[in-house]
């Protein structure tokens, strides 16, 4: 009997240390469902990811698509990784030291089309699948647009995209302040280069040659504002 009590109280340690094993992931500071009135600009969504053992995890991301708005694009950046639009699995495990945490900064991009777009990620420590934790997260874009009195007004995406020694934009606004250009980011952040807005209506030739390969985010900035973002991905051939 004493031999029976005694490995059951070895069966059930070992399984209460297997369970706390496999709940190495804590995910906090996110919103389920964020909101743009327009659809227009962009939506990025955060959430901390946080390794809550005390040993160093190496995590993947996996992205399912629940029902993506037709027209619209998704990306997602992970600790200092970001991977192109429709990429449904980092390639790269990012590793999380003990007790730390690093962001999952998931962004969709409407290009003028309404609705709900839905995204579940999954958070997967690389030495151990069974150990992972899912976020659904929601991206609802309203109807407004850019247009005035019947006629279109704005910036447009890259006329030649994806692009090697140059791109084209083409303009058409309500008004026009000193301060209007085109900003390139890069996909961390980083501000890469500006050009100037002039006049009402027009087109800018951007030249990419001196860009490296990859994918960069263009904004139309006004009154010190972002008016509207797009994607230009340089490929040099």
């Amino acid at each position: 009997m004493k031999k029976l009590i005694h490995l059951s109280f070895i069966i059930c340690a070992i399984f209460i240390g297997s369970k706390s094993q496999s709940q190495s992931i804590n995910l906090s500071n996110f919103i389920t469902t964020s909101y743009e009135a327009t659809n227009i600009y962009s939506i990025d969504s955060h959430v901390t990811v946080e390794n809550t053992i005390a040993n160093p995890i190496n995590v993947n991301v996996e992205r399912t698509i629940g029902y993506l708005v037709p027209g619209q694009d998704e990306l997602f950046c992970f600790g200092s990784q970001c991977y192109a639009p429709g990429t449904a699995y980092s390639t790269t495990p990012t590793s999380i030291l003990a007790g730390k945490s690093v962001d999952l900064k998931a962004s969709v991009s409407p290009n003028g089309n309404s609705g709900v777009t839905s995204l579940h990620y999954r958070i997967i420590n690389f030495n151990n699948t069974a150990d992972s934790i899912g976020i659904d997260l929601n991206f609802n874009f309203g109807a407004t647009g850019i247009s005035e009195n019947k006629e279109d007004f704005g910036m447009s995406k890259a006329l030649r995209n994806p692009a090697d020694g140059f791109t084209l934009f083409s303009y058409n606004l309500p008004v026009n302040e000193v301060s209007d250009k085109l900003v390139v980011f890069n996909m961390l952040g980083s501000f890469v280069k500006s050009m100037d807005v002039n006049g009402l209506k027009g087109t800018i030739v951007m030249n990419t040659s001196e860009l490296t390969s990859g994918i960069y985010l263009v904004s139309y900035m006004s009154g010190n504002k972002v008016r509207s973002t797009s994607k230009l991905v340089v490929r040099h051939n």
